[in-house]
């Protein structure tokens, strides 16, 4: 099962493991870690920004890895993407179409830190 949350009719939000589906349209998503620490986000329209938020339910330890994928399915150039504040990340490239993006995390008790190299374009 999963979660799907459709930003703006633009982007779709995934998160993997024991999920519901859910479709709605929001200027902003937010990543549930009670549904799994790998969360994906297909793009599927071009230009258009969106938020993604600090995640919600996040285990209660410091040293928590999870990763986020992010899909280019557009047909084109993505949007800018904003981070909410409690992410800790280097720049981050959009990805090209038909490819993505592996941002991996670590929560330290407070933020969400790139826990090693962003994958570049990889096929989707």
């Amino acid at each position: 099962m999963s979660q799907k949350v459709t930003v703006n009719a633009n982007a779709t939000f995934t998160s993997q493991r024991n999920a519901i589906t859910e479709d709605s349209m929001h200027n902003s998503l937010t990543p549930d870690l009670s549904l799994g620490d790998q969360q994906e986000i297909s793009v599927t329209a071009t230009a258009t920004a969106f938020t993604i938020n600090n995640p919600i339910n996040i285990p209660n330890r410091a040293g928590t890895h999870w990763w986020l994928r992010i899909k280019n399915t557009s047909g084109g150039g993505m949007g800018a993407i904003t981070f909410g504040g409690n992410y800790k990340l280097s720049t981050v490239t959009n990805p090209a179409n038909t490819k993505g993006i592996v941002i991996p995390l670590i929560y330290d008790g407070t933020n969400h830190v790139l826990a090693g190299a962003v994958t570049p374009d990889t096929p989707n």
